[in-house]
């Protein structure tokens, strides 16, 4: 089967007033058979998100137009899926625009934030 990367966009909120100096954004080439964890964990590796003292920051992760598939917690060993993690890159980005975005939750509990999204989802 042919392996092919794709483009992807990637941004993320400014976590105080010194960190939006410069832009976040980049351009991130991946392969599209990835799988939804693979995915959010190589743009980590790529991209890493800011530390926050105290170990405590929470972010969720938007798709697209901002629809969100997870949350990655700088607490937690790694993201939490709101959907399924067994669909590709390819698929994800199949209708979607190729954008990535994390945003910022401050301290917020990633449990709380979690079952936000998952109650949004479900309704």
């Amino acid at each position: 089967m042919f392996n092919k990367n794709i483009s992807i966009n990637v941004d993320r909120d400014s976590v105080c007033a010194g960190d939006d100096s410069e832009s976040h954004e980049s351009r991130i080439n991946i392969s599209s058979s990835l799988d939804i964890y693979e995915l959010v964990n190589t743009i980590l590796e790529k991209y890493p998100l800011a530390k926050i003292e105290g170990d405590q920051a929470t972010w969720v992760v938007d798709v697209g137009e901002r629809t969100s598939i997870g949350v990655v917690a700088q607490q937690w060993s790694k993201p939490e899926l709101v959907i399924s993690p067994d669909i590709s890159v390819k698929q994800l980005f199949a209708d979607i625009p190729r954008n990535i975005y994390f945003r910022y939750m401050s301290q917020v509990d990633p449990h709380e934030v979690l079952e936000s999204i998952r109650t949004k989802k479900a309704h």
